[in-house]
């Protein structure tokens, strides 16, 4: 498994250096500079400052070009490219909690099917809620020790429920932490994905459901590739963009056989025992006379089979 782990290591090396040399991987210090500026103005003190209609414009308000929700999901130039940092494109403006009718200047709550409007001072307080807890999740983060292990990232999960319990299951919420605390947690905001590329990666994933359990993983990938977690993850999203579905073939003989998978790791073939169809050995006559033997799927056992060609 270790060598495997290495040629993992190595692979994601080489893909990190070829977007480099294309001009497609930002520069550590590009990366720093676009993490400051959005620290400075959305970081838990920045926040912590804010209050009335400043407060809410700021976390709510979707169109404004200034505020939270427009720098996570659509701010593309100089001063910061979110596109680099993971998408939140998913859902409609409902997915910020509240948001502002960009026609009748109302403050909107409720699901796409059952919308309501808040009065403004309803809607400070639940932009003062927020942001509570969102500096409430970046304390939680602070007390995060490095090289933390699988266990100590669950108990992250706890914390951050506890801490920010309107919020933490919210993708937008994730990329806000991670990119205040991009050495701490990686900038997939699905689970699938974060699950989906650490199996690319040959690994298993933590046991348990949470947008935050899967991030030591990535920490410690990171390190054994020798980027930031950013330039990793993106190297890993051009290397294979994202989760799709597949078929599972087993590798044991009925219910509680023995395993089959040596033979047929050894043997370069998969096999599919469907006891049903009897002995098909006469297939292997078939497929040999027509000249298919660049791929063959054998459906027998014991039966000589070829390698694939090419």
């Amino acid at each position: 498994m270790a060598d495997e782990q290495e040629i993992v290591t190595e692979r994601l090396r080489r893909r990190a250096s070829e977007l480099r040399d294309k001009g497609d991987l930002l520069s550590e210090e590009k990366l720093k500079e676009l993490y400051g500026n959005f620290a400075e103005r959305f970081g838990p003190r920045q926040l912590q400052s804010f209050d009335g209609e400043r407060l809410l414009n700021t976390l709510h308000d979707v169109t404004d070009r200034n505020g939270l929700p427009y720098w996570l999901e659509f701010k593309n130039d100089e001063e910061f490219d979110t596109r680099r940092f993971g998408s939140i494109a998913a859902g409609s403006a409902l997915k910020f909690v509240m948001f502002k009718k960009k026609e009748s200047g109302a403050w909107t709550v409720g699901s796409s099917n059952a919308q309501r409007q808040v009065s403004p001072d309803a809607a400070v307080e639940i932009a003062r809620k927020h942001r509570d807890q969102l500096v409430a999740g970046c304390a939680v983060l602070d007390a995060l020790p490095d090289d933390a292990s699988d266990g100590t990232y669950a108990n992250l999960q706890k914390g951050i429920e506890t801490a920010a319990p309107d919020l933490y299951d919210l993708a937008w919420v994730h990329k806000y932490f991670s990119l205040l605390y991009p050495s701490r947690l990686d900038d997939f905001h699905m689970e699938s994905y974060q699950r989906f590329h650490l199996i690319r990666a040959l690994q298993l994933p933590p046991q348990g459901a949470g947008r935050y359990i899967c991030a030591g993983r990535f920490v410690k990938l990171a390190r054994s590739v020798g980027l930031p977690i950013n330039l990793l993850t993106f190297a890993m999203y051009r290397d294979d963009p994202g989760p799709y579905r597949y078929w599972r073939i087993g590798t044991r003989e009925g219910a509680d056989g023995a395993s089959v998978w040596p033979e047929m790791r050894d043997g370069h073939y998969v096999s599919v025992g469907w006891s049903e169809l009897g002995n098909s050995s006469w297939l292997l006559n078939e497929i040999l006379s027509n000249g298919l033997t660049s791929s063959v799927l054998c459906l027998w056992k014991n039966t000589p089979h070829p390698k694939p060609t090419s």
